[in-house]
C-alpha cells in the first residue's frame, strides 16, 4: 500500500480537543445536565445544511467556552453515521500555555492532517498535493488552506458527510492578531464553497469580533453570546454543574446556598470555588477555606461581560491571601507559583523541583497544596498550569493582583540563572547519550529514544529549550553574564547534542542569536560577543545542513572543518584528540564560513529583495515566487506563475505588507497576507526589467526594456506619473534615493539618468562613462552617491553633484556586473558578476576588501546586504540563495590569476616533484604537488585569455613548451621561468599540442593549418619542413621513445608515422576511430601504438601492420554520448594499456582534458575544468587484474582496479556532502562550500581554479574511535 505523505504536514497533535496535553491542561466535557441547551443550539445548527458555513462561540473569560467546544466533539464524535449526522472532521483546541498551540500557523496543516484520517478520498487528494508541493504546510496562510484544504475538499466533496464540522477554540489564545484576522478571512471567504462547516470559540476580541459579526449579521443564528445568556440559566446550569464536583463534601444547606450564590454566573469562579472547597475538605481546612469565600464579593449581581474581572480578581486575591497566610514557607511558595506562571511551556513537578533547586518533587508538591485552588496538577503526567489563563492575566497586571503581583523581568532572570546552571552541571558532558559510533546517522541507531529519554531528563531539555528565552526577558544580572559566557565556552557542544538527540535543532540558532543579541545589548567583554557571535554561525551552519543527521559529527566533522582563528575553534579544539586534519590553501585561506545555503528552485533566482527589519527574503524565478524566512530558510509563501515567464525583479514593502514585482509578462503588486496580485498600470506595461519601493512604500518605480520609466501607486498599482522618456535602449535597473526625492535608472544606452518623482523631469545631466550596458543602479545610504554595475565588467561611483565618476572604475570582474548593492552602514559595495564571483569593495577608497568563494556561487545574479551590514544574500543561477558572514573580513588572497579559467592540460616534471598546468586565460603555472602551491609563474607571454592548448616537460628537466591559440608556440625556463625565445612562429593557425623528444632537444608541434612542425629547443627554428598529409586539424603529437620517429593523430580520424629524417609517412594513415584523435603514444618497446579519440574509444594499432590489436570502451553504456576521449598515456612500466577496465576514479565534475602517469607510476594527475587532481595508486599496486588506465569525458578518470574482496578502505562524497566508504557509513560531512574540493578515494590531492584540499583518514579517531576525539572540561 502506498504510504501517505499527509504526517509530512508536521500536524500540531497536542492541539486536538481530546490529547494528552489538552487532558494535562484540565480540559473536559461539561458536568451532566449543564449547558444542554446550547450544545443542543449548536448540534441543531450542525444538523442544518442550509445553517451557513460558520459559528462563533463567543464569551468573555469563564463562561465556559472550551467546556461547552470539548462537549461538542465530543458528541460530533460520537456520531456513526456520517452520511445523515453531523460527523467531526477536526479540532484545533488554542492555548497560551502551550507553545505550538498558540501559533496561527500550526492549525490549517493540523487539521488538513485530521480530515486525513476521517477520510481515505480527502487523504489520497492531500497525497496528490503534497506529492507536487511537499512543502506546502510551510507556506502562507491563504496558500495552506487552498492546498491542504480546498483542494482535497473538493475533489473527494462527493464521498464527504453532508456536515462535516471542524472546532477551533480559543483562537484569541494565538499570538499575531494579524494572523488571527486572516485565517478568520479565509474561514468566512465567500470565495470558497466548501463541505465543510467551521465553529469557532473565543474572547470578542477586536480582531475577530469584527469579522464574526459580519458573518452574524447575514447568519444570525450562527451565534452564541455566553455572556449574554438568561442568567437563571447559567446560575442553574452552575448549580448542578457544583453539586456534580462536590458531591461528596459534607456542606450545609446554608453552606451550599452560599457558595453558590458567590459564584453567581461565572463558570470559572465556580470551577475556582470546587476546586477551593475540594482542597480544603482534603486538607481538613474546609472552614478556613469557607471563611475565605464568604469573604469575596458577591458575584451574582456581576454581569458576564465587561466588569466580571472584578469578582475574579477579588476571588483570587482572596484566595492567595489565605494560601499565604497558611504557608510556612511563603517566599519558596511565591518562587513555585511565579515559576508555573511564566514558565514558557506547561511544566511537571520534576521540572520544577529542579529549576527551583528543591530536594526532590515532594517539596514541591507540599508547596503545591495551599495553592491548589488556583493551580492544577495533572496526576498521571505530573503537569502543573494555572487553573485556567485569566489567573495569569491577574498575576502579571499590578493593578489587579496587588501584593501578588509576579515582576516578569526579575522572575524571568532568576530562570534563567536555573537554566544555565542546569545545563552546566550536565553529565556526562560529552556524548550524553553514549553514541558508540559515528558512522551511523541518528535514526539508525537501535534504542536511541530509550537512550534519550534515560540520558536527558526533561528539566534539561527545558533549560535547553528555554534558556535564552528567559535571558531576554529577564533584569540584567552581573551572574549572568558568567553564566552565557562560561556556556558559550565549554557547554555549547553538549547543549547541541541535546538539541539535536531531543529533534529541537531547529531552534537553535535562534536561541543563540537572541543571546547574541543579549550579548551585544549590554557592556559584556568583547571576546564574549565575539564568541557568541561565533556560536551563532556555527549551530546555523550545522542545523541548516545535512550534517545534523548525525550527532556526533557535531565533533566528527563540524569542528575540524571550522576556521581555527575563529572563537569556537579556539575555545573548543584543543580538547579535542585525534581529529580529522583538513589540510590545503581551501582550508588555510577559508575567509568565513558560508552560513547556510537555500535550495529553493530547480532553476535560476533571478532577483532578491530583502524586508526593510531582514526577516525575510523573496526570490524570483520563471516559474514562481518564494518568501523566505531569513533566520531558518523556512519558505513561508509560494505563488506559481501561471504564465511562466521569466520574473526578472523583485522588491518588499517597508512595511512587509506587499511585494512587487516584473518580468516579461508585465509587473504586479502581491499582497503577502492574501496572496492577491494586482498587475501595475493595468498591465499596459508588457515587460518589466527592474522594480524599486519608495523608502514610504507609497509608490514602485518601474525600468522596462521599451526605454522607459514609470512611477505607479503601490496601493492599487494605477500609473501616477509617466512614461519617463529620455533612455535610448532598454532601461535595466531603477532605484530610489533613500530620501525618496529621485530615481536613478540604468540602460542599455550605457547610460544612468536622475528623475525627479514628482515632475517626472530629468535631473542634470546622464551619467556617462560605461562602455556597455549599464546592469544596476544603487544609493549610498547617504544618498550622495550611486554605484552602477555594467556589462563592461566595471563597478563607477558617482558624486550626484558634480555627476562624475569619483575614483577609477572598479575592475577584477571578468565577466559583465549583474548586480551591484551597497551596505546599509555605507562602508561596503558588492557587486555580483557573470564570472561566478561576488567581489566586495571599500565604499571610499575602492579597494578589493574580500571576494567570496566560487564553492558556494554559482552564476550569480543578484544581491543584498542584511540590515546590520553583518551578511549577504545572494542568488545564482541553479536555485539557491547563500547567506554570507562579512563579520571580520580577511584581505583577500592574491591568488592565482587562473581562478577563473579552465586548466586545459597538465604534465609531470621528470622528478616527479611538480606539475606544469596552462589555462584558458593564456597563463602556465607550475605547482608543488605535495603542497598545491604554486612554485613557479604564473608564466605570462601568450596572448591575454587567448586559450593555451598543450605544454609539456623536456625529459631533462630543463624546459618547459607550450603551444596556443595565439598561432605561436613558448620555450621557457623550467627554473625561473624565462621566455627563452620568445613567441616562436610558424603556423599559420591555432597550434593545439606540443611534445619533447626524449632527448630534450627537439619539439614537436601540431596546428589548424593540417601540419606537423620539428623545432630546435636551442635556436627555436624548425629543422626541417612541415610534414604535410593530413586533411585536417592536428590535435595530437608524439615523439617514439627512441626520437626517430614522431606520431600524429588529426581530426580526419587518421594516425600518421612519419621520419623523422626524410618527413615521410611510414606508417598509415592507419584509419578506424569515427572522430579526431587528440591523444597519441607509442609505447616504450615500439610494439604498440596507443591512440585516444573523441569516439569515445582508445586502440593499441601493431605499428608494422597497421591493425588494430585492441579496442576499449565501445562496450561501455553510454559511452557515445560521451563528449570523447580526451586523453591516453602508457604507464611507465607499459603494462597498463589494454585489457578488462574495472575501476572508474570519480571527482571531477567536468570533462577531464589531459591524465598522465607520474614517473615513478605511484600516481595519475588529471585536469579538468574544476581543477587538477592526483591519484595514489599504490594502495593498489600488488591487486592489479587488468592492464588499462583510460580516461572519460564526463568527469571519470578509469584505471584498472583491485579485488574486491582485498580492497583497501576508500570512499566516495554522496550528494548531500556525506562522505561515505564501500558500506555507505558516514566517515565525515565537508561544508558545502570546501565540497567543490574534496577528492574521493583514491584521488590523493586536489588543485582547483582557486584552492587544494586534502584530508586523510589515517590515526583518527572516527567511527567507534569517535568517543576518544573530545575531552570534556
Amino acid at each position: 500500500m502506498k504510504e501517505s505523505h499527509s504526517l509530512g504536514i508536521s500536524p500540531t497533535l497536542s492541539a486536538i480537543y481530546n490529547s494528552t496535553k489538552s487532558a494535562g491542561l484540565g480540559r473536559g466535557i461539561c458536568a451532566p445536565g449543564t449547558r444542554t441547551s446550547q450544545i443542543e443550539q449548536l448540534l441543531e445548527w450542525a444538523r442544518n445544511p442550509e445553517a451557513g458555513k460558520a459559528y462563533w462561540i463567543n464569551g468573555m473569560a469563564g463562561t465556559g467556552k472550551t467546556s461547552i467546544a470539548y462537549s461538542l466533539c465530543t458528541e460530533l464524535n460520537k456520531a456513526s453515521n456520517p452520511n445523515n449526522t453531523p460527523k467531526l472532521g477536526a479540532s484545533f483546541f488554542c492555548s497560551r500555555r502551550i507553545l505550538e498551540c498558540r501559533q496561527v500557523k500550526h492549525i490549517i496543516p493540523t487539521i488538513s492532517h485530521q480530515l486525513a484520517q476521517c477520510s481515505q478520498p480527502f487523504q489520497y487528494a492531500l497525497d496528490k498535493v503534497l506529492e507536487s508541493d511537499p512543502d506546502a504546510s510551510t507556506r502562507a496562510l491563504k496558500i495552506q488552506f487552498e492546498k491542504l484544504i480546498v483542494q482535497p475538499l473538493l475533489e473527494a466533496r462527493e464521498s464527504l458527510p453532508a456536515n462535516f464540522i471542524v472546532v477551533v477554540d480559543a483562537l484569541d489564545e494565538c499570538e499575531n492578531e494579524d494572523h488571527i484576522s486572516e485565517i478568520l478571512d479565509l474561514i468566512l471567504s465567500p470565495a470558497y464553497t466548501l463541505p465543510i462547516k467551521f465553529i469557532v470559540s473565543s474572547r470578542p476580541e477586536p480582531e475577530i469580533y469584527e469579522r464574526m459579526m459580519a458573518l452574524v449579521d447575514k447568519q444570525p443564528l450562527a451565534l452564541l453570546v455566553l455572556h449574554d445568556l438568561d442568567a437563571k440559566v447559567v446560575k442553574a446550569d452552575i448549580e448542578a454543574y457544583m453539586k456534580g464536583e462536590l458531591e461528596h463534601i459534607p456542606l450545609t444547606d446554608t453552606q451550599w446556598a452560599r457558595i453558590i450564590e458567590r459564584c453567581g454566573v461565572l463558570f470559572i469562579y465556580a470551577s475556582t470555588v470546587c476546586h477551593s472547597v475540594k482542597h480544603g475538605h482534603e486538607t481538613n481546612t474546609l472552614n478556613e477555606a469557607l471563611a475565605a469565600l464568604s469573604m469575596t464579593a458577591d458575584s451574582a449581581s456581576i454581569p458576564m461581560g465587561p466588569g466580571g474581572d472584578d469578582a475574579i480578581d477579588d476571588m483570587y486575591t482572596t484566595i492567595l491571601t489565605a494560601a499565604f497566610k497558611r504557608a510556612e514557607k511563603s517566599s519558596r511558595m511565591q518562587d513555585l507559583l511565579e515559576t508555573i506562571i511564566s514558565a514558557l511551556e506547561p511544566i511537571t513537578i520534576h521540572i520544577l523541583a529542579t529549576l527551583l533547586d528543591l530536594e526532590n518533587t515532594h517539596q514541591v508538591e507540599e508547596l503545591l497544596k495551599p495553592l491548589r485552588s488556583v493551580l492544577n496538577l495533572k496526576e498521571a503526567t505530573g503537569i502543573v498550569t494555572a487553573l485556567h489563563v485569566s489567573f495569569s492575566d491577574f498575576i502579571f497586571t499590578a493593578s489587579r493582583s496587588g501584593k501578588f503581583y509576579c515582576t516578569p523581568r526579575i522572575r524571568h532572570a532568576a530562570l534563567a540563572e536555573s537554566c544555565l546552571c542546569l545545563i552546566d552541571a550536565v553529565e556526562p558532558k560529552f556524548n550524553i547519550c553514549g553514541l558508540s559510533s559515528s558512522n551511523q546517522s541518528d535514526d539508525e541507531i537501535e534504542g536511541l529514544d530509550r537512550r534519550v529519554s534515560q540520558a536527558i531528563s526533561p528539566s534539561l531539555i527545558y533549560a535547553c529549550r528555554y534558556w535564552s528565552a528567559h535571558l531576554c526577558l529577564g533584569e540584567h544580572r552581573e551572574r549572568l553574564v558568567g553564566l552565557v559566557s562560561n556556556f558559550f565556552s565549554y557547554r555549547l557542544l553538549v547543549w547541541m547534542e541535546v538539541l539535536n538527540l531531543t529533534k529541537q535543532m531547529r531552534f537553535g540558532a535562534s536561541i543563540v542569536r537572541d543571546a547574541e543579541n543579549w550579548c551585544n545589548e549590554r557592556d559584556v567583554p568583547e571576546d564574549m560577543a565575539k564568541i557568541a557571535h561565533d556560536a551563532w554561525q556555527f549551530v546555523s551552519a550545522y542545523a541548516m545542513n545535512p550534517v545534523c543527521q548525525s550527532t556526533s559529527h557535531i565533533y566528527v566533522s563540524m569542528l575540524p572543518f571550522w576556521p581555527r582563528s575563529r572563537p569556537i575553534a579556539v575555545a573548543y579544539m584543543p580538547r579535542t584528540s585525534g581529529m580529522l586534519e583538513p589540510k590545503g590553501t581551501a582550508v588555510t585561506r577559508r575567509q568565513q564560513s558560508l552560513l547556510a545555503t537555500w535550495k529553493i528552485f530547480g532553476y535560476l533566482v533571478y532577483s532578491i529583495g530583502l524586508s526593510v527589519d531582514g526577516t525575510r527574503i523573496a526570490a524570483s524565478t520563471t516559474y514562481a515566487i518564494a518568501l523566505l524566512d531569513t533566520s531558518t530558510g523556512e519558505e513561508i509563501l509560494h505563488i506559481n506563475n501561471p504564465q511562466k515567464k521569466d520574473i526578472h525583479d523583485i522588491a518588499i514593502s517597508p512595511d512587509g505588507a506587499r511585494m512587487v514585482f516584473g518580468g516579461v509578462g508585465g509587473g504586479y503588486l502581491l499582497d503577502v497576507s492574501t496572496g492577491i496580485t494586482t498587475p501595475l498600470c493595468a498591465g499596459r506595461i508588457p515587460q518589466v526589467a527592474s522594480v524599486a519601493f519608495s523608502p514610504d512604500g507609497s509608490s514602485v518605480a518601474i525600468g522596462s526594456p521599451d526605454s522607459k520609466v514609470y512611477l505607479c501607486s503601490s496601493d492599487r498599482g494605477n500609473l501616477i506619473i509617466g512614461p519617463l522618456k529620455g533612455h535610448t535602449g532598454g532601461v535595466t535597473s531603477v532605484a530610489f534615493s533613500p530620501d525618496g526625492r529621485f530615481i536613478a535608472s540604468g540602460s542599455r544606452d550605457k547610460s544612468i539618468r536622475i528623475w525627479d518623482p514628482k515632475s517626472g523631469r530629468v535631473v542634470g545631466n546622464p551619467l556617462e562613462g560605461h562602455t556597455d550596458t549599464v546592469r544596476s543602479v544603487s544609493y549610498y545610504p547617504d544618498g550622495s552617491h550611486l554605484v552602477s554595475g555594467s556589462n563592461d565588467e566595471t563597478i563607477r561611483v558617482w558624486d550626484l553633484k558634480t555627476g562624475q565618476s569619483i575614483m577609477e572604475p572598479l575592475k577584477g570582474h571578468s565577466d559583465w556586473v549583474s548586480c551591484t548593492a551597497v551596505s546599509p552602514n555605507g562602508s561596503l559595495i558588492a557587486s555580483a558578476s557573470g564570472d561566478n564571483s561576488i567581489r566586495l569593495y571599500n565604499a571610499e577608497t575602492g579597494q578589493i576588501v574580500l571576494v567570496l568563494p566560487e564553492g558556494g556561487a554559482n552564476g550569480n545574479r543578484s544581491l543584498v546586504f542584511s540590515p546590520d551590514s553583518l551578511r549577504l544574500f545572494s542568488s545564482s543561477w541553479d536555485g539557491k540563495i547563500h547567506v554570507w558572514n562579512l563579520q571580520d573580513i580577511d584581505p583577500p588572497y592574491d591568488s592565482c590569476p587562473t581562478d577563473h579559467s579552465d586548466i586545459r592540460c597538465v604534465r609531470y616534471s621528470p622528478d616527479g616533484l611538480r606539475v606544469v598546468s596552462c589555462s584558458d586565460n593564456g597563463t602556465i603555472c607550475v605547482w608543488d604537488v605535495q603542497t598545491g602551491e604554486i612554485v613557479l609563474g604564473p608564466l605570462k607571454g601568450h596572448d591575454q585569455n587567448i586559450h593555451i592548448s598543450a605544454v609539456d616537460y623536456s625529459p631533462a628537466g630543463t624546459y618547459i613548451a607550450s603551444s596556443s591559440w595565439d598561432l605561436t608556440l613558448r620555450l621557457w625556463s623550467a627554473q625561473d621561468g624565462k621566455d627563452i625565445h620568445g613567441p616562436i612562429k610558424g603556423h599559420t593557425e591555432h597550434v593545439n599540442c606540443v611534445r619533447f623528444s626524449p632527448d630534450s632537444l627537439l619539439i614537436v608541434s601540431g596546428s589548424f593549418d593540417q601540419t606537423v612542425r620539428i623545432w630546435d629547443v636551442t635556436s627555436g627554428q624548425q629543422v626541417i619542413e612541415p610534414l604535410r598529409g593530413h586533411s585536417d586539424a592536428i590535435w595530437s603529437v608524439s615523439f617514439s621513445p627512441d626520437g626517430s620517429l614522431v606520431l600524429s593523430g588529426s581530426r580526419d580520424c587518421t594516425i600518421r608515422v612519419w621520419d623523422m629524417r626524410t618527413g615521410q609517412t611510414v606508417i598509415g594513415p592507419l584509419e578506424g576511430h569515427g572522430n579526431a584523435i587528440i591523444s597519441i603514444e607509442l609505447s616504450p618497446d615500439g610494439s604498440q601504438i596507443l591512440s585516444g579519440s573523441w569516439d569515445g574509444t582508445i586502440r593499441t594499432w601493431d605499428p608494422l601492420t597497421g591493425q588494430t590489436i585492441s579496442l576499449m570502451g565501445e562496450d561501455r553504456e553510454g559511452v557515445q554520448a560521451l563528449a570523447g576521449m580526451q586523453s591516453a598515456a602508457f604507464s611507465p612500466d607499459a603494462r597498463h594499456i589494454s585489457g578488462e577496465l574495472i575501476l572508474t576514479l570519480e571527482g571531477h565534475k567536468w570533462m577531464v582534458d589531459t591524465a598522465q602517469f607520474s614517473p615513478d607510476g605511484s600516481h595519475v594527475v588529471s585536469c579538468s575544468g574544476d581543477g587538477i587532481r592526483f591519484w595514489d595508486l599504490t594502495s593498489f599496486e600488488t591487486y592489479w587484474k587488468g592492464n588499462s588506465t583510460t580516461d572519460a569525458s564526463e568527469g571519470a578518470l578509469e584505471t584498472p582496479m583491485i579485488d574486491t574482496n582485498t580492497a583497501p578502505k576508500s570512499w566516495t562524497m554522496n550528494k548531500n556532502g556525506w562522505v561515505v566508504d564501500q558500506r555507505q557509513q558516514r566517515l565525515l560531512w565537508v561544508p558545502c562550500d570546501l565540497q567543490t574540493w574534496f577528492q574521493p578515494f583514491p584521488n590523493d590531492f586536489v588543485i582547483s581554479r582557486q584552492n587544494s584540499l586534502e584530508v586523510k583518514f589515517d590515526q583518527v579517531n572516527i567511527g567507534e574511535k569517535w568517543t576518544n576525539c573530545f575531552r570534556a572540561s
